[in-house]
């Protein structure tokens, strides 16, 4: 799918909400969640600061021991650490999850499930700026989503005489299809989160671009362009072999560098031959390009909370002089940074897991460990100190 760029402008605009559909729009053309995915997968800086900021949200886990509910399939088996990871892979790029929670008969919680972001959108607001559905299309929602196929739901609400309606307005169990949760880590106020990428898409935009001249430069064999202008062939025919026998020159990858133009020579000049050559060459001097790289890469670690260079460095495997404990601190300012929104996470899977069938954390401590990039023993406790057979 396709998006038009984020507009800083417009999402300050009243929310638009369109009557066909029955949805608030997410962005001017209601692809926004699709254009932060492209812009994620094509620079690879934003890529990997995601996954950066993903692990640091999930933290080490849930400090506390949760129960195992019992399953006939082990493999089907999924407890809150499995959903936690669900939810920080939806959030570490939309800031926000859309949750599916069942009930049983009792008005328990029984299931929960991630519904990937781009799916769902806001139903319509009423006079009290509250949203009482969620609508969903598995297909999305391009123009060529198929609309039978979108389905109505309800927006969270766990009280049971909530739910007991919901279930009589759908003619029994069997047939409630349960409610969604839609959580945010940012923009209260507004219809939908805000992903971090929106702080530095001009710059994911850049890498994405260079990363598309590179791949230009190298089908072209690194080869500077020509004009190519010619007199007007006396028919059709003529004019397509000679262009054949240029692409066979060049290879029909490289033939993007000879632009041929259709001219008229000057007899003046005394130029008698039917072809000219005009060299372009690309005078765009590497440090250039590696001015934009780095500056590009420095703006999107910033949009990430600040990410520390040590620990980029850390996941690209180029450490290079950096310590033990230069990466422990920078690990620590990072833990830090991103506190907030764990705490966030603690307070949704506090209620997410009240009220469910289940007993499934005697403690009621959700807090999430803080993550250590260390853990696994990479690095020692310091790698600076000289070794005891070290004279």
């Amino acid at each position: 799918m396709d998006s038009k760029i984020i507009s800083v402008d417009s999402r300050r605009k009243k929310p638009v909400y369109n009557k066909q559909l029955g949805v608030i729009f997410n962005g001017e053309d209601n692809l926004y969640d699709v254009l932060v995915d492209n812009l994620i997968k094509s620079s690879p800086t934003t890529k990997q600061c995601c996954d950066i900021y993903g692990s640091f949200l999930a933290g080490s886990g849930f400090t506390a021991q949760l129960v195992e509910e019992t399953t006939g399939n082990l493999l089907e088996a999924r407890g809150p650490e499995d959903l936690l990871n669900d939810v920080t892979d939806e959030c570490k790029t939309q800031q926000g999850v859309w949750i599916h929670i069942g009930y049983n008969a009792a008005f328990e919680k029984v299931s929960h499930e991630v519904i990937p972001y781009e799916f769902c959108k806001l139903g319509k607001k009423d006079s009290k700026d509250y949203v009482g559905k969620i609508i969903m299309n598995p297909d999305g929602w391009d123009r060529l989503a198929d609309k039978k196929k979108i389905k109505v739901y309800d927006t969270y609400n766990p009280r049971p005489e909530v739910i007991q309606a919901q279930v009589e307005r759908d003619g029994g169990w069997d047939n409630y299809k349960g409610q969604i949760l839609y959580f945010k880590l940012n923009n209260e106020r507004g219809s939908y989160a805000e992903s971090l990428v929106e702080n530095c898409y001009m710059f994911s935009d850049t890498e994405a671009n260079l990363g598309l001249h590179y791949n230009r430069m190298v089908r072209k064999g690194f080869k500077d362009a020509w004009i190519l202008r010619h007199k007007k062939f006396d028919n059709k025919q003529k004019q397509q072999a000679f262009e054949k026998n240029v692409k066979m020159v060049y290879g029909n990858e490289h033939a993007g560098g000879v632009l041929m133009v259709e001219d008229e020579f000057s007899t003046e000049n005394k130029e008698t031959s039917k072809f000219q050559f005009d060299f372009l060459e690309d005078k765009t001097k590497a440090d250039k390009y590696k001015h934009f790289e780095e500056s590009s890469a420095n703006f999107i670690r910033k949009a990430f909370f600040n990410i520390p260079p040590q620990i980029l460095d850390f996941v690209q495997g180029k450490l290079g002089n950096t310590s033990g404990d230069d990466l422990r601190a920078a690990e620590s300012l990072y833990n830090k940074a991103t506190a907030k929104h764990r705490k966030k996470l603690e307070r949704l899977f506090a209620e997410l897991y009240r009220n469910y069938h289940l007993d499934i954390n005697p403690s009621k401590d959700w807090t999430i460990g803080q993550y250590a990039l260390m853990e696994d023993g990479t690095i020692e406790e310091d790698e600076t100190a000289p070794s005891n057979n070290q004279e």
